[in-house]
């Protein structure tokens, strides 16, 4: 699993600018970040779209929080009312991906929005959906190890 790692101001900006009137934040809360005196960081992805969140295709916001500690707040919006789904991973190694063992199974802590599991792989979008709507929404991912 890749996510992006352009910076997401920009993304963020496009989103304020596309959005209709009514729209919201998306508030998540890390939680279960391992402790690290390195170069840790947590990386998010944010999808709006069946496809694109079960194929690594492209989000509709990704961001990436340096020297992160547990308890991490991310927030992205303003977001147009709909369903999203949240994956994020704290990259221990700093190299930009999901590192994995041989049976492809995360070595480095991961969480899907609503705690979501997949069976065999990563969770189905309609497992891991979030409803944001007008006033935002908010949630809490534990990191699994």
């Amino acid at each position: 699993m890749r996510l992006p790692t352009r910076p997401t101001l920009a993304v963020t900006l496009a989103l304020g600018a596309a959005a209709p009137a009514l729209a919201g934040d998306l508030s998540v809360f890390i939680t279960n970040v391992a402790p690290l005196a390195g170069a840790s960081q947590l990386r998010a992805a944010i999808y709006d779209s069946e496809e694109a969140f079960e194929k690594n295709g492209a989000p509709v916001a990704a961001l990436v929080l340096r020297n992160a500690r547990d308890g991490a707040h991310l927030a992205v919006g303003p977001l147009p009312p709909g369903k999203y789904a949240v994956r994020v991973f704290q990259d221990l190694n700093d190299n930009g991906k999901v590192d994995t063992n041989l049976l492809g199974v995360p070595t480095e802590p991961f969480g899907f929005s609503n705690d979501a599991i997949g069976t065999l792989g990563p969770p189905s979008f309609g497992a891991a959906a979030v409803v944001v709507g007008d006033a935002g929404a908010s949630l809490k991912i534990n990191l699994r190890r």
